[in-house]
């Protein structure tokens, strides 16, 4: 019986997720301080009443990532979702994009003069979850069209970009009390940390496919 009770909670919670998926989105967008403040509301709640309003932000982050990568599918000449190399493809993005929520919110404890535990680090990082899923989707699609419409994905990039760096700089400002330029230089020196630790691990990715192609 409590199988059965937990299975249906289980499918009305993934029957929910087309209506709170853009529904957070379209939140984080638009106010992401007042996402990030909601999240450190939620966390003070009972584990079962948690995010009742928006998809948790690791949850969020996972379909970002998981939904970008599907979408590239609909570019003619892109092989089977199914195949092993893209189920790789898959689980490297979704592990290097998550440094974009990881390596932020260790700055935050740092700036804090935090020791990093599973316990200090859930908040920051569930706070970053939710900045790092619209940048997951955009840099993700710009990945994608980087070969037939180079100038849409340096439109999207700098847009991703632009959206991210102004978010973490506000969330810094707000959460730490940083001063503007301590707080811009920890966003951007994160970001490009990131960034470069997210594409080492794509072109190894790619270097790994062509030597098993070969």
């Amino acid at each position: 019986m409590r199988s059965l009770q937990s299975l249906e909670a289980f499918l009305w919670k993934v029957v929910t997720w087309p209506i709170h998926f853009p529904r957070t989105l379209w939140r984080v967008l638009r106010n992401p301080i007042a996402v990030s403040l909601y999240t450190r509301r939620q966390l003070l709640q009972q584990p079962d009443r948690r995010f009742s309003g928006m998809l948790s932000p690791p949850l969020m982050l996972i379909l970002s990532i998981v939904l970008a990568h599907l979408l590239g599918f609909a570019i003619p000449d892109r092989p089977s979702p199914w195949v092993p190399g893209e189920l790789l493809t898959l689980l490297v993005r979704s592990f290097s994009y998550g440094l974009y929520a990881l390596i932020p919110a260790m700055a935050m404890l740092r700036v804090r003069r935090v020791r990093v535990s599973r316990t200090t680090l859930r908040e920051p990082f569930y706070i970053q979850c939710y900045l790092a899923s619209p940048l997951s989707i955009l840099l993700i699609a710009a990945s994608l069209l980087a070969d037939i419409q180079v100038a849409l994905a340096m439109f999207l990039t700098a847009l991703a970009c632009i959206w991210y760096l102004f978010s973490q700089i506000a969330l810094l400002r707000r959460f730490l009390d940083l001063p503007l330029l301590p707080a811009t230089f920890i966003a951007i020196s994160r970001f490009v940390v990131a960034t470069l630790v997210v594409l080492a691990l794509m072109d190894l990715l790619r270097s790994a496919s062509l030597t098993h192609v070969a």
